[in-house]
Parts: structure tokens; C-alpha cells; sequence
């Protein structure tokens, strides 16, 4: 048994030594989350900020895609080829570079943490400031820390530039003393979201509070929230490791606003679902007051993109729906994937949460195959997709959106099944990216020439986002 420990810190000493000569993050696109090694189901690689470090599972064991940790080699997913694995994507969506809001991180610095997790909350909070524009007519950051006394950190209309934001956070100072949440909540009512610290009127208020623990003070605690978002600021709640959850339901403005951590180890899984909740209490689009409509994305998954290009691809798809407000008087989303065959992700009834979508979209599979647009858009209607049984409702303006990188293998059949498609009242945008897209196809795949988007490259494609974003709004 002494041989095999011994066997795996010398393959452990070597696979470190090879990850610092290499950044796999950047090289395969993940900007923040864990995925499988390239090299071996044995360790994996954790990303942020593209900044690769990778780790070893525990022995007997492999990393598995699917749950996104270490678990019995027995029963873990194959990940031995990333090509077709799709790990989970936890990195941050973008928040639309319309938005504007004061966003206020309330951040626990008790004794409980410890120095080594008060480091990683920091580097959390720093990570969720990332997606947003900062400045004066977007999104301002403010910060403050609590133990057993309240600290401002900075004001909101400190820091426009990100790399002076981030600093500022890494930086901030570990105090080291009990728990004193309430006394945090009432500083941010009464100072943090005043004018003098640089808060905006007009604009939307949204506290984000991270705690490891119960507070000193549970009915003070949840007075003090009470009074907080009275005050018409929104609250997200962020528990880690033993944080009492019942305190967390009280501080957030409503369940889906509190979000939990097992461990600090782990906290960084979260980073997505709270940059999405954010985002939609700060985004500014036309769209969050459109009448209702039913989008299906039409994605392809062919060989010619490449499994970066594809992870890219659902990223900006995912990131579009987070544009829009959800619900049964809003807006509803599906999606298929296509390459030879057509795989439907979901139904337009299926998802009401930015969150759960966004996470759809991400996990998709790779098909690596040939490009038969013709059969993804002949699918929509064999499957009923625009149906009421699929969640389709009367009134509803229909749109088909459908992203390519390649003429189809049937150009024919595509044009026909485009016109059908037309013929029946639907409005359809078409996205082309690369230099192998053929216009004439573009142009079928659209109701009109106003309708046809293309980029370059998939690295320039998030800048066709608001451009999308509006069309999908008319």
C-alpha cells in the first residue's frame, strides 16, 4: 500500500510540474469552473479566470463529468475524451452591457472562517464582479466586511476599472471576531446605499451577503433585513459550510435568492447561478417587458465546429436568454442541437428559472457530426415544438433563432424547410460564424436581410449579443 501512496505523489509531483508548463484553461476556452484532465480520469482541472490548476482525485477514485467531482472509479461517467464529454460549465455568464445597478457585497470576516476561506470568499466575490460593465451610467460594486464590527471597504463609485476592483477585494482586511450580521445589514440601510457612498437613485439596489455562520442575533439579524429591503434593496444570500439556513431565508428577498455552499472548497460551483441572479435584477432591456413570445435556438453541432467552438457557442446562446423576463406571460425558451440526427434539450413549458436554462443550454452534448440544418428545422414542426402540449401558446410570436458555421448537407432541403417554416408565421434570425457560412443560406434561414447576423471568428461572437437581443425583441 506504502508503494502505491508512493506512486501517486511521484505522478502527482509530475503532473503538477507539466500543468505549470501549459494553460489548459485557456487553451480550451473554460474561463471558471472544474472540468475533466485532459490527460487522465484521475485529476482535474479547476479554472479561474483562465488560470489553470489542477489536482489530483483521492485513489481508487476519477473525476466525473456529469457531477463535476472525484467520485468511485467504478461508477464514475468516461471522461477520457473531452471532445465528446461535456463537462459541467460553471463559468459566469455575461451580464448585458446595458445593465445598471449598486451592487453591494455584505462579506463575513469572523473568527469561523479562518484566513485560508476568508481568502477564497474574496476571491468569489472578485470572480462575480467580472461579467458586469462598471462605470457611472452601468453597474457600481461596493464592499463591506463584518465580524463583530462593520468595516466600508469602498464605495461604489470607487472603481470603474476591473483590475483596480479586483485588487481592492483581495486586499481587504480579515478581522477575525464573532458573527455580528444584523449590525452589517443596518450599515448597509443607513450608510452603504446613501449618495455619500456613491449610491445612485434611480437605479436598482441589490445587497449580496455571505456568511459561514449563525449570527449573534437571529431576530435582530432578521429585523434588520426586513428594514434593509423595505428600503427597496434586493438581497441574495449566500451560505458556506454550516451557515444556518433558516437565517439565510431570512435575509434573502425570497428562497430562490439563497444559495448554499457545502464548503469553501466548492464555493466557486455558485459563481453562475449567482452572476444570473444578479444580473436580471440589474439588466435594462426592452425585452423585459415584451409580449409573450416562444424562441426555440436551433444549435449547430457539427464536427467542423470543434468542441472549444461548441462550448462557445452554448455560452452565447445561454447568455442571450438571460436577456429576456421568463414566465407564462413572457417569454419561453427551447432548444435543439443538430448534426447528422437532431437532439431536442427541451421543451418551451420546461424551464421558468434563468439559472436552470442557463445550466440547459451549457450542458449540452457535443455531437461532433455532419451538418443537417434541413432535419433540425423539420424536427420543430414534426415534434410540435411550437405546440401546446410543448408549452407553445396562442399569440405568442414565434421565433426560431439558428446558429451555423458551415453550409448544410442539403442546402435544398434546408431552403424548404426554412420556407415552411416562414410560410407558417414564424420570425427567423439566422447566425453565421466563420468564413465557411454561404450568405444564400443565411439568407433562407431569415425573415429578411435585417435578421442575418455573422461574426468572424466564435472568440468575436458575444459582441453580436445585443444586436440579437434587440432583433429577438421585435
Amino acid at each position: 500500500m506504502e508503494g502505491w501512496r508512493l506512486l501517486h505523489l511521484v505522478v502527482i509531483a509530475a503532473l503538477t510540474s507539466l500543468s505549470a508548463c501549459q494553460n489548459i484553461c485557456l487553451e480550451n476556452n473554460w474561463a471558471v469552473g472544474t472540468f475533466p484532465h485532459p490527460d487522465t480520469c484521475s485529476w482535474y482541472v479547476v479554472c479561474n479566470g483562465f488560470v489553470t490548476s489542477v489536482s489530483a482525485c483521492p485513489i481508487g477514485q476519477s473525476f466525473d463529468p456529469i457531477r463535476g467531482t472525484c467520485v468511485d472509479s467504478t461508477i464514475a461517467a468516461p471522461c477520457s475524451d473531452i471532445k465528446t464529454t461535456i463537462a459541467p460549465v460553471t463559468s459566469a455568464p455575461e451580464c448585458k452591457n446595458t445593465s445598471r445597478g449598486d451592487i453591494l457585497f455584505i462579506m463575513d470576516a469572523s473568527s469561523s472562517i479562518g484566513i485560508h476561506n476568508f481568502t477564497t470568499q474574496l476571491q468569489f466575490v472578485a470572480g462575480l464582479t467580472k461579467p458586469f460593465t462598471l462605470g457611472p451610467n452601468n453597474v457600481q460594486f461596493g464592499a463591506i466586511v463584518f465580524s463583530s464590527a462593520v468595516q466600508n471597504v469602498f464605495a461604489f463609485n470607487t472603481f470603474s476599472d476591473h483590475l483596480a476592483l479586483e485588487h481592492a477585494i483581495l486586499n481587504t482586511t480579515y478581522m477575525a471576531a464573532y458573527t455580528n450580521t444584523f449590525a452589517a445589514l443596518e450599515f448597509a440601510r443607513t450608510y452603504a446605499f446613501n449618495a455619500s457612498n456613491g449610491a445612485r437613485q434611480g437605479v436598482p439596489h441589490i445587497a449580496i451577503v455571505l456568511t459561514d455562520g449563525e449570527s449573534g442575533n437571529f431576530d435582530l439579524t432578521a429585523l434588520e433585513a426586513d428594514l434593509l429591503k423595505s428600503a427597496g434593496v434586493h438581497v441574495l444570500a449566500i451560505g458556506i459550510a454550516d451557515a444556518y439556513r433558516d437565517e439565510l431565508l431570512a435575509i434573502a428577498s425570497t428562497q430562490l435568492d439563497v444559495f448554499q455552499a457545502d464548503s469553501f472548497a466548492v464555493l466557486h460551483t455558485l459563481e453562475a447561478e449567482v452572476t444570473i441572479r444578479t444580473c436580471n435584477e440589474v439588466i435594462t432591456t426592452t425585452c423585459k417587458n415584451l409580449t409573450i413570445a416562444d424562441v426555440i435556438l436551433v444549435l449547430d453541432s457539427s464536427s467542423s465546429i470543434g468542441y472549444s467552438n461548441y462550448q462557445t457557442q452554448l455560452q452565447f446562446a445561454a447568455n442571450l436568454t438571460q436577456n429576456f423576463r421568463l414566465g407564462p406571460n413572457d417569454v419561453r425558451f427551447a432548444a435543439i442541437i443538430f448534426g447528422t440526427g437532431v437532439q431536442k434539450l427541451f421543451d418551451l413549458s420546461t424551464h421558468s428559472d434563468h439559472a436552470q436554462l442557463y445550466r440547459a443550454i451549457t450542458g449540452a452534448t457535443y455531437l461532433s457530426s455532419s451538418t443537417n440544418t434541413g432535419a433540425a428545422l423539420s424536427s420543430i414542426t414534426s415534434q410540435g415544438m411550437f405546440s401546446a402540449a410543448a408549452g407553445g401558446r396562442v399569440g405568442a410570436t414565434q421565433v426560431i433563432i439558428t446558429m451555423t458555421d458551415g453550409e448544410s448537407t442539403d442546402p435544398a432541403e434546408t431552403r424548404r424547410q426554412a420556407s415552411l417554416q416562414k410560410d407558417r408565421g414564424v420570425h427567423m434570425i439566422s447566425i453565421g460564424v466563420g468564413s465557411a457560412v454561404n450568405y444564400a443560406e443565411l439568407v433562407a434561414l431569415s425573415s429578411g436581410v435585417s435578421n442575418i447576423f455573422t461574426a468572424p471568428s466564435y472568440e468575436v461572437l458575444h459582441r453580436l449579443a445585443e444586436e440579437v437581443t434587440n432583433r429577438t425583441c421585435d
